[in-house]
């Protein structure tokens, strides 16, 4: 699908909201409208917890852990570390259009992505007022728009398997002992605006005590949950004239794409019926486009079924070899 820009004719538009009696602004009972619910998510709010698996998997070099890293995926909320950028896509894939539409059906239809003549981008180099505002003032935004459950993050995959962190390298003959361990904190449902996810910390004893720390998400479609912690002990053998390391790769992937606002549901401004009103900041905002898309990078969504952070994989170079990089293995 090619994504057009909103209309110079339909702008995005803000006027400070009315005060009224009592001390009340108009907005004030509803700001963003009434919240959206998206697929699944009445079961997850129900207690239904996907089942966790321990383990931290050792694969060999060239070896494909086959856990599913989807190539486009979507999620309820901004993805947790999302970096905001100024780059602008024109299409969305088959794929994203068909991960968007199973969360949010009717939100992202053919009708919403053409309303106004097209979506509203907001990036830095965006010169409208209101634009200009809701993009510095973003964090607040987040906040508001998420507890109307009005964003969803849409991925398009990046790095498989991205990197972690190394242990030092060993050079033989030698044996070395190392433990790796999985730490997963501040785990969370959907709040102020971020994706379910939480924060881990992928950490290495024994041989340099490396450690990664991060945030991770996960998309619509997850089907498993990390525990609080994992561990396991191993041995590094490297023989003489040979180098060896240990290097940690995250199990999921790097994705880019866009966060989307959803306008479908708000109230209809009663003097021009192709805007949408909502408020925030006490500040009235009407939009004649269906969605509004913040362009977004560098974010981590965990591999939909994978029982671990991270895998394991052992590296080993004869003297004289170039040392392997650190990006995943193919072959």
């Amino acid at each position: 699908m090619d994504l057009e820009m909103a209309s110079a004719d339909h702008p995005l538009e803000m006027r400070p909201a009315t005060a009224g009696e009592g001390g009340q602004y108009e907005g004030d009972k509803a700001p963003m409208g009434p919240p959206l619910l998206f697929a699944g998510q009445a079961d997850l709010e129900a207690g239904e917890t996907p089942q966790a698996v321990e383990g931290i998997p050792l694969v060999d070099a060239g070896e494909d852990p086959g856990y599913r890293i989807p190539q486009d995926i979507a999620a309820a909320g901004l993805a947790n570390d999302a970096e905001r950028v100024d780059k602008w896509t024109s299409s969305l894939t088959d794929g994203q259009l068909s991960e968007l539409r199973s969360l949010a059906g009717d939100c992202f239809s053919d009708y919403e992505f053409a309303k106004g003549g097209g979506v509203t981008f907001i990036d830095s180099t965006s010169t409208n007022e209101a634009e200009k505002y809701i993009y510095d003032h973003f964090g607040d935004f987040l906040e508001a728009a998420g507890g109307a459950n009005r964003l969803v993050t849409s991925g398009t995959l990046d790095v498989r398997y991205p990197w972690a962190v190394s242990t030092d390298t060993a050079q033989g003959p030698t044996k070395l002992s190392f433990t790796v361990t999985n730490t997963i904190s501040n785990t969370h449902s959907e709040t102020d605006g971020y994706s379910v996810g939480g924060s881990f910390k992928i950490s290495v004893g024994g041989i340099g005590d490396p450690s990664f720390s991060g945030s991770y998400t996960h998309s619509s479609t997850n089907s498993t949950t990390w525990t609080s912690t994992g561990a396991v002990g191993s041995d590094l053998t490297v023989a003489d004239k040979q180098w060896g390391r240990i290097d940690l790769f995250k199990v999921g992937g790097t994705y880019e794409r866009y966060l989307f606002f959803i306008l479908r549901g708000l109230p209809v401004d009663g003097d021009d019926p192709r805007y949408s009103v909502f408020y925030f900041n006490r500040i009235r905002f009407r939009c004649a486009s269906g969605l509004i898309a913040f362009p977004i990078k560098n974010f981590f969504v965990k591999s939909p079924d994978s029982p671990s952070p991270s895998v394991r994989l052992q590296r080993l170079w004869a003297d004289g070899e170039t040392p392997p990089g650190k990006d995943f293995p193919t072959s």
